[in-house]
């Protein structure tokens, strides 16, 4: 039990937001270069070197105000991989956006300093976005996995499919305690029974609810 709180006020205080901003900023700069070998099948040609390092060096910028306007790096335990992943897009679509509108204003004014096309730097938003996305969803799961307490929880459900209950159950994960578990949804909706929400199981509201309720040793 010890160890587990250990771990999981130490995983808190790793994943701080300048740690979170130093990670995104360096994924920008491996999608980059990513892009930049694809282009030339995976060989760095001797020529365009310095229209790259001045690409990285003006997309770290765009970048960084970008996810300071967004706040891509801040709530990453806290809120829903939904919540982090819009912002990541929001926040990267706008940053390309403004680079590519900068390099081909460059490009049209000063005879072509950067060697970069649009398909590059469309290469480098995909992987860029995939990166960023992935991140937020494996540190989730490891947060969960390293700070949830299971013999010390409380199984429960969640009366209700609608807003109201969908919040709950995200309140429920985000949780830093982890005092309850999330084991299923029950609803009076007939149509949405048997369906799957947020990875569990939506029961109906009817006269077998109890005895589910029993099979999973939840208490009333």
């Amino acid at each position: 039990m010890h160890v587990r709180v250990y771990y999981k006020l130490l995983l808190s205080r790793i994943i701080s937001k300048w740690l979170v901003l130093s990670m995104d900023l360096l994924m920008v700069l491996f999608s980059l270069l990513v892009a930049y070998l694809v282009r030339f099948s995976f060989t760095l040609p001797t020529f365009g070197l310095e229209g790259l390092a001045y690409l990285m060096l003006f997309t770290t910028i765009v970048c960084t105000l970008l996810f300071h306007i967004t706040h891509t790096y801040i709530g990453v335990l806290r809120y829903s991989s939904f919540v982090d992943i819009s912002r990541i897009f929001l926040a990267l679509t706008l940053s390309y956006g403004i680079v590519s509108g900068c390099i081909f204003l460059c490009n049209h004014f000063n005879g072509g300093l950067f060697n970069i096309s649009g398909s590059m730097l469309l290469v480098s938003y995909v992987v860029n976005f995939a990166l960023m996305s992935f991140s937020r969803i494996v540190v989730k799961l490891l947060f969960e996995a390293v700070s949830f307490d299971r013999e010390h929880s409380i199984d429960v459900f969640v009366f209700g499919i609608q807003e109201s209950g969908i919040n709950i159950a995200k309140s429920l994960r985000a949780g830093r305690n982890n005092r309850y578990r999330l084991c299923g949804f029950i609803t009076d909706e007939s149509e949405l029974v048997d369906k799957h929400l947020m990875g569990h199981k939506v029961y109906a509201n009817d006269e077998y609810l109890f005895d589910i309720l029993a099979q999973k040793k939840l208490k009333r």
